[in-house]
């Protein structure tokens, strides 16, 4: 008998658009707590199924920004209330829309598209990264 793991890549063409509002609120020294707001667009379609993606959303989140030097700063923000709207069109065959509302972003996400392999908790929505000011 005979065991082969299947793996699945999907080649997509995505564009991704997020135009944000956030403000600062000095803690101490170069800490800061801000709060923010972003509207997420994504359009694009799939190469092999032909399928059209097309999603837009609204998203708050919170977070702690340590400014190291005037130019780099080490940010952890977390996702508070989100909110998407997702339309998928296949080439045959009627589209589907699916909307999301969330509090922590801690939602059911369909197996095929949790790559990471961890499964949901509540530090899903908790993101962390270096920021280049210029």
């Amino acid at each position: 008998m005979k065991s082969e793991a299947v793996t699945k890549t999907t080649d997509a063409s995505l564009l991704v658009v997020q135009p944000l509002a956030r403000k600062y609120y000095n803690v101490a020294g170069g800490l800061y707590f801000f709060g923010q707001a972003a509207l997420p667009i994504i359009s694009g379609k799939e190469k092999v199924s032909d399928l059209k993606v097309n999603q837009f959303g609204v998203a708050i989140s919170s977070g702690f920004d340590y400014f190291v030097t005037k130019s780099l700063s080490v940010e952890f923000s977390y996702n508070l209330v989100n909110f998407s709207q997702t339309t998928l069109t296949p080439k045959t065959g009627d589209k589907t829309t699916t909307t999301d509302f969330s509090l922590a972003h801690v939602a059911t996400v369909d197996s095929s598209y949790n790559l990471s392999g961890a499964g949901v908790s509540l530090t899903t929505p908790l993101s962390f990264g270096f920021k280049f000011i210029f």
